[in-house]
């Protein structure tokens, strides 16, 4: 402070003032680097945001290009097959005789010509790809099962041998999902004749999916006008493919109960037409709303499906029979032990969770099977190998002569392995002779055979069953018998006469006749619902085999809850056709699927789940 001349007051007021201006300057640098640093984040997303803009824009022009090359590469070899058809018809019209054989003008060809579909090279209306290329890719959904991504390799492996437009696998669900909405709204005609059939399904979540199918009783086999025209066995048969019924509601729902199911079936009956059957199980929130449903409209007839009905009376039957409950858990332990072994490919079936009284046939016949099989005494598959060691020779002593059990003890040998049963019988015969052998080879071949021995370490618990499968075995059959009548020849007031007819020569056990006089009541009590004359569904498979369709759908997804992939139930019960997939497209915009899809589900579960376990501000969890 020495250097400094004026006094200290007025030096430190003055150092203060020059501090805080230094410290000013200081701070609008910092306001202005910091002002730079967002202009130039802003110029640079601003930059990034356009360049991608222009790619996409680019991206969108080479595939446009690339469809009208396309397109004029299917129109040019169109109008060449067409030239080469009507060439090869003038030069086939007439038969010409080569080595004998007459070759004739294929017609077949000829009409295939006439029946190509110009739609299917067309493209929908404010889309870049052809119907074709669209409609290919749901029916590989569809028909073939295959996942969204792995139709979008399809389409990339195809590519390599044929030049077409390559789409994406989002664009892939967007159209299945927007064709399945078109579908699913689309009207059906009233009429007095519908069969609706009935059942609900559940995913991880809350939500629950009630469907109601529906089939007119005239499109039934007998209704038909008789003609001279002979049937396929298909089109003789009561048993309903996916293509014959029509969706006439699908709703998602929180709760389900009697009076949602009856709201639900007044709602469809003002659409489509008061049904004259309704056919379903007998789960108490659909019973319940089918029986209040009856009550105003007393003419529908309620029809409980047979499959269901049998897996009952099979409960029934077996739920407390302590046998029974024992040889499923012993299949069921016998899974495990096999899964990993040489006897894998003769373990027990599976037990199923759920519905495992609709599954009982799978474990009894597997017993048949695997008894036919130790019946055979064949366990080469299992292994081939023969072996005379110390446990063979213990079960020996006891079914062979002294004499000869004494001869056989120079086989003994614990570590020698013949390699198949022909060296083992040369051998047993050069050690006691083949006169001997004649008496005892089969069962010295028995005590050596190595498959044998492990069969039956693994599997011969089976044959304390035996008895017991023969009795589960014609409680099966009986209800195999009823459930093929029904579900091939329908359901009628003759259905109980039929099955009587059918059963009447078997020799039956005590519990198989008593099942038999439940399968004769049931039939008694559904087919005089039914008017005279006529003939009505018996079963409700064809709702539950499209659930099992949808299911593998949606197992696929990363949380298996109910959303917009149920919009491809209402493409499983059609035929894709090129119009259909371009009325569709044309008519059901992206923000229609949106909206449809936020007034039913709102946001997914998968949305809910990477919303809340995001984590934001760029923090991390150590």
């Amino acid at each position: 402070m020495k250097i400094f001349q004026n006094q200290i007051d007025r030096l430190v007021n003055y150092l203060k003032k020059s501090r805080d201006a230094w410290k000013e300057r200081a701070l609008q640098k910092q306001q202005k680097i910091r002002s730079l640093e967002i202009k130039v984040r802003d110029l640079t997303a601003s930059r990034d945001h356009w360049k991608k803009k222009a790619k996409k824009a680019e991206n969108a022009q080479h595939e446009i290009s690339k469809n009208k090359s396309f397109l004029k590469k299917i129109c040019a070899k169109q109008s060449y097959e067409n030239t080469n058809c009507h060439i090869s018809n003038t030069n086939l019209s007439e038969d010409k005789v080569i080595e004998g054989e007459l070759i004739k003008c294929n017609e077949k060809t000829q009409s295939l010509q006439k029946e190509k579909d110009p739609i299917a090279l067309l493209c929908p209306a404010c889309h870049s790809y052809p119907v074709l290329i669209i409609q290919l890719a749901v029916e590989q959904i569809i028909y073939a099962g295959s996942s969204l991504r792995g139709s979008e390799k399809h389409f990339e492996i195809l590519n390599r041998f044929v030049d077409f437009p390559l789409p994406c696998f989002s664009s892939i669900r967007q159209w299945l999902f927007r064709i399945g909405l078109y579908v699913l709204q689309k009207e059906q005609p009233y009429r007095s004749d519908w069969i609706f059939i009935v059942d609900s399904t559940v995913e991880l979540g809350a939500a629950k999916c009630l469907l109601i199918l529906g089939i007119p009783h005239a499109h039934l086999p007998t209704v038909e006008v008789n003609t001279n025209v002979p049937k396929t066995a298909a089109e003789k048969s009561f048993v309903l493919q996916h293509n014959k019924v029509e969706v006439l509601s699908m709703t998602v729902l929180k709760k389900i109960n009697g009076d949602v199911v009856n709201d639900e079936l007044e709602a469809v009956s003002e659409r489509v037409g008061v049904p004259k059957q309704i056919i379903a199980d007998h789960g108490s929130d659909i019973k319940k709303g089918i029986e209040i449903y009856q009550q105003k409209h007393v003419d529908t007839i309620y029809t409980y499906d047979i499959t269901h009905q049998m897996a009952l009376l099979l409960k029934h039957h077996l739920e407390d029979d302590e046998r029974y409950q024992l040889f499923v858990h012993e299949c069921s332990t016998t899974t495990k032990l096999l899964q990993q072994t040489a006897l894998n490919f003769l373990k027990p079936p599976t037990a199923r969770a759920k519905a495992r009284w609709l599954n009982v046939a799978a474990h009894v016949q597997w017993a048949q099977q695997i008894l036919l099989y130790q019946a055979a005494g064949d366990f080469s598959a299992i292994d081939s190998t023969f072996v005379f060691d110390s446990k063979t020779y213990r079960l020996l002593l006891d079914s062979l002569d002294y004499d000869i059990c004494k001869q056989l003890t120079t086989l003994l040998d614990v570590n020698f392995i013949y390699k198949n049963r022909a060296s083992f019988i040369c051998t047993v015969c050069d050690c006691i002779g083949e006169e001997a052998f004649e008496k005892y080879g089969v069962v010295i071949c028995e005590a050596a055979d190595r498959g044998r021995r492990y069969f039956e370490e693994k599997l011969g618990w089976l044959t304390k069953f035996k008895s017991d499968v023969v009795i589960y075995s014609e409680m099966i059959e009986l209800v195999h018998n009823v459930q093929k009548q029904v579900k091939q020849k329908g359901l009628s007031r003759t259905s109980k006469l039929d099955f009587e007819n059918s059963t009447k020569d078997k020799v039956l056990t005590a519990r198989a006749y008593e099942l038999r006089k439940q399968i004769m009541d049931y039939l008694t009590q559904e087919g005089e619902k039914v008017p005279d004359g006529q003939i009505f569904l018996g079963t409700s498979d064809v709702i539950e085999s499209i659930f099992g369709k949808y299911k593998q759908y949606a197992a696929k997804k990363p949380l298996k809850e109910i959303g917009k992939t149920i919009l491809t139930i209402p493409l499983l019960v059609t035929k894709i056709t090129s119009q259909l997939v371009k009325e569709a497209l044309e008519s059901v915009s992206t923000m229609d699927l949106k909206k449809w899809a936020d007034e039913l589900f709102g946001p997914s579960a998968l949305s809910k789940r990477k919303s809340a376990i995001t984590l934001k501000n760029n923090i991390k969890v150590v």
